[in-house]
């Protein structure tokens, strides 16, 4: 039976009876970047970090420490919650209770 479809909520999803939702961390530093003209290498130096950490962060598969989420928003000179934000995942929900 494929996941999310037992008479239940799937594994992913957290107790039934609580009414929250899965929220990712959601980020723009590629497009606030592009828009400074900056390289992933110059961004990567200023924060001090790998230009692999840039690159993983913008394809969304690392987030964070709030230090460097705020010294991100520092040299690109963009509020930190223009960069960084939360987006709830409906989608555990939808297909367990609707």
């Amino acid at each position: 039976m494929p996941l999310g479809k037992q008479n239940g909520p799937s594994q992913r999803c957290f107790t039934p009876h609580l009414l929250f939702f899965i929220k990712e961390v959601i980020n723009k530093v590629q497009t606030f970047r592009k828009q400074k003209k900056i390289t992933q290498e110059v961004l990567a130096n200023k924060v001090g970090v790998s230009r692999k950490t840039i690159v993983s962060l913008e394809k969304g598969n690392y987030t964070p420490s709030l230090l460097l989420a705020l010294q991100i928003a520092e040299v690109l000179e963009i509020d930190i919650n223009a960069i960084f934000y939360l987006e709830e995942d409906l989608s555990c929900y939808k297909e367990n209770y609707f």
